[in-house]
């Protein structure tokens, strides 16, 4: 598997803009610094991964921002021995300007401990994003990540045919979360990880590459179907449009196979699935229960009127005061402690008010247009992840959950690079 990884070359040229080679380019920080980055690239799939020691059994991976101390670290002593500008970094405004709307609402939270520590774990993801712009990136380089992505994928894939198996292989069907704590958060990055996989098979050099993707693609996709999410299904869906109609024609001949092979999925698992999907024509109808819009007008109306300028901070305090809206309103028939915002922008308009909310969108606009810019055969995959991304956080908040943001952030940085290098070709 090592030499698989350290071959899976996605060109032959460099994909990413080669930095000005400085004194020791290949010094013994920047060799830990991409060996600590494949390690996150294989967790961003992986989710939870468990460890077993003789009697001592931890699990890593789930919460990868854990382990930004020690690349933080490997970063410093690797940008003390270079002597390079800073590379511009197009979406750290908007990145930034987020961060600083979260602490803003964290300090005027009621539960202000929580909610920094969720803008700490915000401004961990800022840097993960700088050190992202500011490494020279080389063919080696990125074989080495995405091999190391593709691996990561392969492990999601065999935790979800274990729990299949486990589940009697269909007999009342559960739904598979593989290696993540909750089957919507498999679906959400499902919506990330098929376009990251199919960007890559279109990097890919040798037809065994394209091959490995492919094959990861297609277990993704199973996955996530059955995890029943929803809103991930109509993701991808989403996703699939998009990568048809920005593709070239090689393009669309794999989006129809794999739109076939879902088809078929959804009939083989239609006795499962189907009443499911079907809950969505009954709920939409609904003023109570789960229905989406009675959640978002009964949360609104109970706490737009006391809205701070900046929300009431990230964390927790989110689902209290739905939990609070649920005890007063019992047409809900809601559990408590059970459900959130059910929506990235209703959420983030909660949390860190209307700056929060621009902020996303100043994101999303800078995003778009690095993604218009990259070369043709590329920007299908990227529009399509893009694309899909914002339709799935319509319904879900699950972005900062497990290691969702780490991926919105690699395909934003993919895009940024990319287009900088057709920018000068």
């Amino acid at each position: 598997m090592t030499g698989a990884i350290r071959r899976f070359s996605l060109n032959n040229e460099s994909i990413m803009n080669e930095s000005p080679k400085t004194g020791k380019p290949y010094s013994i920080w920047l060799t830990l610094l991409n060996l600590e980055l494949a390690a996150v690239c294989f967790f961003i799939p992986a989710g939870r991964f468990q460890v077993d020691l003789g009697f001592y059994r931890f699990t890593t991976g789930h919460d990868a921002y854990k382990m930004f101390p020690l690349l933080f670290l490997t970063w410093f002593f690797w940008r003390r021995g270079e002597r390079k500008p800073w590379a511009e970094a197009r979406c750290l405004e908007p990145l930034v300007f987020l961060l600083v709307c979260s602490i803003l609402g964290g300090a005027a939270s009621i539960d202000g401990y929580q909610a920094l520590t969720e803008s700490l774990e915000l401004l961990c993801y800022v840097l993960f994003y700088l050190i992202l712009c500011d490494l020279p990136w080389g063919r080696l380089h990125v074989g080495w990540l995405g091999g190391a992505f593709v691996a990561g994928n392969f492990y999601l894939c065999g935790k979800a045919v274990q729990q299949w198996l486990l589940s009697g292989g269909g007999d009342g069907l559960p739904r598979i979360h593989a290696a993540f704590d909750h089957p919507n958060q498999l679906g959400a990055y499902a919506v990330l990880g098929v376009p990251l996989l199919a960007w890559l098979a279109s990097r890919s050099r040798a037809k065994w590459q394209s091959i490995l993707t492919g094959a990861a693609t297609a277990g993704v996709c199973g996955a996530a179907l059955l995890s029943m999410s929803r809103a991930a299904c109509l993701g991808l869906a989403v996703c699939g449009v998009v990568y048809f109609v920005w593709g070239d024609s090689a393009q669309r001949r794999v989006c129809l196979a794999f739109a076939g092979l879902a088809a078929l999925g959804m009939i083989a698992t239609l006795p499962w699935v189907g009443p499911r999907f079907m809950e969505l024509f009954s709920g939409a109808s609904a003023t109570g229960g789960d229905s989406r819009l009675f959640i978002w007008s009964g949360l609104l109306d109970s706490t737009a009127h006391a809205l701070p300028y900046f929300g009431e901070g990230m964390g927790p305090i989110l689902q209290d005061r739905l939990n609070n809206w649920i005890a007063t309103a019992p047409e809900t028939h809601l559990p408590l402690s059970q459900w959130g915002p059910h929506s990235l922008y209703l959420a983030l308009l909660l949390s860190s008010g209307l700056p929060g909310l621009f902020a996303l969108i100043w994101l999303a606009w800078i995003a778009g247009g690095l993604i218009r810019r990259c070369p043709p055969v590329e920007r299908a995959a990227l529009a399509a992840g893009g694309l899909g991304l914002m339709t799935h956080q319509l319904f879900m908040f699950s972005i900062t959950q497990g290691n969702l943001f780490l991926a919105m952030l690699g395909l934003i940085f993919i895009a940024e690079h990319r287009a900088e290098r057709e920018g000068s070709s």
